[in-house]
């Protein structure tokens, strides 16, 4: 960690400014840390565009700074501001808390606050008491806003500008705290309700416009007002929904066929398919078409045959309705390569009261489940099917890591709060720190890619992130991981490879000792009642797995009853907190 300190004076006064102090249980926005005074010595004048440094990072972090512009829209904790004419790397998010004055849309302003990369979002933090917000005009018309495909909208240079989608569908109305889905084919983008709640129709048609946000490793449309959405109606005849695609192997060896997993839905009848396959040893073939092997209610199941080593492959999926309406998939590629047998083994991404401060707390374990030691010096660790990190985030592991046989390796996003709160002992662990993976609590994906950016592993769960929720890992309580068991274990199907770990085990072999497993055989049966009943009655030894199944706090005879009742009654599952 490192701080920098400052001390000034200023008509008789002292003020202590800290910058860049990281404690790992505090949140990172920190208010009010000048009080009710204001460094205005040190104070930058500059554009928002010089604030935004056309790079993920403003170049001004933590830097006192004074800007203009107009605002495009308010919440109840800040407002979006915009430099005319607007476009790219002209707005700008400006936190103002709970408790300074906030401006009116079309308000042509001056603020004065510091900068910072709030959970990667940039922002100007003018949330401190006394912080100067002048505003020098009113009634101005705004920018015009930045009319984009869906799948464009979400890039760093539009955060914080006024945006358009136009003739886009809605392809998830709820995607959970009041977020919702919008695809006009390009790609999907997000709507919010900072600013302005909304409940859509799902294949409804149609136009939003808002400022762009960040928050929780998304980008997110900010309407301000029922005037930024427009329903054109639902068509008549949707078409074909592509709702999911998976591969298996998800990174091919040589001359191992590949099977093609879609779900397909429709309003109608999906009456003709294909897939559409390019294959060769430099890319750029032809595509050509093949009808699905076989059909399982609305899941269509493909077949790429094996290729040689180096061969590159591209597909994507076709569907028509019975009305003649078509649908066209992403299209998706691999290499034919010869990887090693390095595996995403464990996934810690929620935690619980006692776990430390998310996303300090979350880390992914690598194992080797090979016979030879593996260098993964320049490989990447992503949230994102790029080795980039897309819109999301990407580690590269530096030169010199080397991974052993049999060996696990902890990916870590803070090292000081992995230690405070699991046992480093005998454990390898790298810091990925603030490269933007931030492990959704209800769903992600998290790849592995070679230094040639060769995906050798990926695994999702829950909802499943960039890659749906089909053969997804599952979505565990707080407090637990989600792991492989038993460990390197892979069949390319998450959901049969990973398991609910109730203990963590960071850098140390998968469990699956769960709650009510007393004697730590992996199983829950009578053999653990006696085991239990010893423990409590006889002076016996110690449960080896949690045993406060019924979750009231503490190991009694009531928690006898309760797995009694699981075991023989139909009563509840063990439910240990």
């Amino acid at each position: 960690m490192k701080s920098l300190l400052r001390t000034v004076s200023s008509l008789g006064l002292s003020l202590i400014l800290i910058h860049g102090l990281k404690l790992s249980n505090l949140n990172p926005r920190v208010d009010n840390v000048l009080g009710s005074s204001q460094l205005y010595a040190d104070t930058l004048t500059l554009s928002i565009y010089e604030i935004q440094g056309q790079a993920a990072s403003s170049p001004y972090v933590n830097d006192t700074v004074r800007t203009y512009g107009i605002v495009t829209g308010v919440a109840s904790n800040g407002f979006f501001l915009e430099e005319k004419p607007g476009g790219p790397w002209r707005g700008i998010w400006v936190y103002r808390g709970n408790t300074n004055t906030l401006p009116s849309r079309g308000d042509s302003v001056e603020v004065y606050g510091y900068v910072q990369e709030y959970y990667s979002l940039t922002e100007i933090n003018s949330s401190a008491s006394g912080w100067t917000l002048n505003i020098l005009a009113s009634g101005l018309s705004l920018p015009s806003p930045e009319s984009l495909p869906t799948g464009s909208v979400a890039d760093e240079q539009y955060e914080g500008v006024l945006v358009l989608v136009d003739s886009a569908t809605c392809t998830d109305p709820n995607l959970g705290y009041g977020e919702w889905q919008l695809d006009d084919g390009s790609g999907p983008v997000r709507v919010d309700d900072k600013m302005y709640s909304y409940s859509p129709q799902l294949n409804g048609l149609y136009r939003v416009e808002g400022p762009l946000y960040y928050s929780f490793g998304n980008y997110k449309i900010e309407p301000r007002d029922s005037n930024d959405i427009y329903f054109y109606g639902v068509p008549t005849n949707p078409p074909p929904v592509i709702n999911w695609v998976v591969q298996s192997p998800s990174t091919p060896t040589p001359n191992t066929p590949v099977t093609i997993i879609a779900n397909i839905t429709d309003d109608g009848t999906v009456v003709s398919d294909s897939i559409f396959i390019s294959a060769s040893p430099f890319g750029g073939a032809p595509f050509m078409a093949y009808y699905h092997d076989s059909v399982r209610t609305d899941t269509f199941f493909y077949h790429i045959p094996g290729y040689s080593e180096g061969y590159q492959v591209s597909y994507y999926i076709w569907a028509m309705d019975d009305q003649g309406a078509d649908s066209v998939s992403d299209t998706f590629s691999y290499t034919v390569i010869s990887i090693p047998e390095v595996k995403i083994n464990e996934v810690f991404y929620d935690a619980a009261a006692g776990q430390g401060w998310e996303p300090y707390s979350e880390w992914i374990e690598i194992y080797n489940a090979g016979n030879t030691p593996v260098d993964l010096s320049g490989w990447y660790l992503t949230d994102d099917p790029d080795t980039s990190g897309g819109n999301e985030g990407s580690y590269r592991f530096p030169a010199g890591t080397i991974l052993n046989p049999g060996s696990f390796l902890a990916v870590v996003n803070d090292s000081d709060t992995f230690a405070t709160y699991f046992d480093t002992s005998g454990v390898q662990y790298l810091q990925y720190g603030s490269v933007n993976i931030y492990l959704g609590n209800s769903g992600e994906d998290i790849h592995l890619f070679d230094s040639l950016g060769n995906e050798v592993d990926v695994m999702w769960y829950g909802t499943g992130g960039d890659l749906g929720s089909g053969f997804a890992a599952p979505d565990v309580p707080a407090g637990h991981s989600v792991g492989r068991y038993p460990d390197g274990t892979d069949t390319d199907n998450p959901s049969a490879d990973f398991f609910d770990m109730v203990n963590p085990t960071p850098g140390l072999p998968n469990s699956l000792i769960s709650c009510g497993d007393a004697d730590g055989n992996g199983v829950v049966n009578a053999s653990d009642l006696f085991y239990l009943g010893n423990y409590l009655f006889m002076n016996g030894t110690s449960p080896v797995g949690p045993m406060d199944v019924n979750g009231d706090g503490s190991v009694n005879s009531l928690d006898m009853a309760y797995l009694s009742a699981y075991l023989w009654l139909g009563g509840p599952s063990p439910n240990c907190p």
